[in-house]
């Protein structure tokens, strides 16, 4: 089903192209498009990062780590596969085992009863419920935390999330998400538009344009939200 969003894609953005309409891609690439230029995070440095806060959270976890990935559907597969190797490498020599489970956001509901049944799991079983839970989308995210707080899971299964909706930010706020990886929306805006005007006007634009990555933790939450806050006469 990727695979066929990501040629439809590429499709309407070559459409585009031949309309004399110059195409940024934000957030999520292209790569096999023409599009002239892509503002977003690096995948390899957001794999770094979940491996660093796993790593914190091992702190408070068994000595035997088991932590699992939940994949979504909205990152293409070579970027998910880039974030894991990451996280391998970065944990290299850590006691962790690290798994992946790959969830099916086309339906909210098939998602919500995976990760469910993933953090009801008994000991017993084979697939037993993990000590860390690594959310890469938004989506993940709020099932996790609703998920662990519906089954009394909470401080037994630390969450490292993505996005910052006021729904991630508030569970980050009581520490039911230890941790979420956040990229600041305005920056990400302004960035696009510059990147854009630099090809309206020399008709050329970096190929890759980063944006950083935040760590918010109960401990920078706030700080974050006063960072990221839009003006009252911006909205």
């Amino acid at each position: 089903a990727t695979a066929a969003v990501d040629v439809q894609t590429e499709k309407l953005i070559q459409e585009a192209i031949d309309a004399g309409i110059p195409v940024i891609t934000v957030m999520t690439d292209s790569a096999g498009s023409n599009r002239q230029g892509f503002v977003g995070y690096n995948s390899y440095d957001l794999g770094q990062l979940y491996g660093q806060q796993v790593r914190r959270a091992m702190e408070q976890a068994p000595i035997d780590c088991h932590a699992v990935v939940l994949f979504g559907g909205d990152f293409s597969e070579n970027a998910q596969n880039i974030i894991y190797s990451s996280m391998v490498e970065s944990l290299e020599g850590a006691n962790v085992t690290l798994d992946v489970l790959a969830i099916d956001n086309t339906n909210v509901f098939s998602a919500e009863e995976a990760i469910r049944e993933l953090v009801v799991s008994s000991p017993s079983e084979s697939s037993a419920a993990p000590d860390i839970l690594v959310c890469l989308n938004a989506t993940n995210t709020i099932c996790a935390y609703q998920a662990v707080v519906d089954h009394n899971k909470v401080g037994a299964i630390q969450i490292l999330g993505y996005y910052d909706s006021e729904e991630i930010l508030s569970a980050v706020e009581k520490r039911i998400i230890q941790a979420t990886v956040a990229v600041d929306a305005n920056r990400v805006g302004a960035a696009s538009v510059d990147a854009l005007i630099e090809y309206l006007q020399f008709s050329r634009t970096s190929d890759f344009t980063p944006v950083d990555l935040n760590v918010v933790t109960a401990a920078n939450v706030a700080e974050y939200r006063l960072r990221t806050a839009v003006p009252e006469d911006e909205k």
